[in-house]
């Protein structure tokens, strides 16, 4: 959160390095095909997708948050809504907003928001925000809006109002 580290996946497993140094550390052992991690505000825990499996013997299950604890290396599973996926895991978030209040995920392939408490446990159930099939969600600095991916374009929902908006990415080649 304040630039000084960054979370990344390699090879199912979740290191963190130190920018400057160089340092890394692994903080997770392999898992099968996480989704990207996204920081707590208070840099003390990273959330990411993950397949939780109903047994032991099988794969079959659900996507899932994972909450990593950075201080006490401590693994708790977040499930906003029982047998329901968060997600395909790739980039559909869990993405921490800033301000620690909520999580932006993608459910039945719409953006939802959850309210959440400061150490990511939902106040109450994801509400749906958009009809797109949505992903890659990222937050504004101050978690009042949230960018987001469709198929043939990039989108502002406005949490104030619900607005939903165009933005405009002039590419050229």
């Amino acid at each position: 959160p304040d630039g000084s580290r960054l979370a990344f996946l390699s090879e199912g497993e979740v290191f963190i390095v130190d920018v400057k140094s160089g340092d890394g550390e692994k903080v997770h052992e392999r898992m099968f095909d996480p989704g990207r991690p996204s920081w707590s505000p208070d840099g003390k825990a990273l959330v990411l997708p993950v397949l939780r499996p109903y047994s032991s013997r099988f794969r079959e299950g659900t996507n899932q948050i994972l909450r990593i604890g950075l201080d006490d290396k401590s693994d708790r599973y977040i499930t906003p809504v029982a047998h329901r996926s968060v997600g395909a895991r790739e980039d559909f978030g869990p993405v921490w907003s800033p301000d620690g209040t909520m999580m932006a995920l993608v459910m039945d392939g719409a953006l939802a928001v959850m309210d959440v408490d400061r150490s990511g446990q939902p106040i109450g159930p994801p509400r749906r925000l958009t009809t797109d099939l949505a992903s890659s969600p990222t937050w504004t600095g101050d978690s009042r809006r949230i960018l987001y991916q469709t198929d043939d374009r990039l989108r502002l929902v406005s949490l104030d109002d619900g607005r939903v908006t165009d933005v405009r990415v002039d590419l050229t080649w």
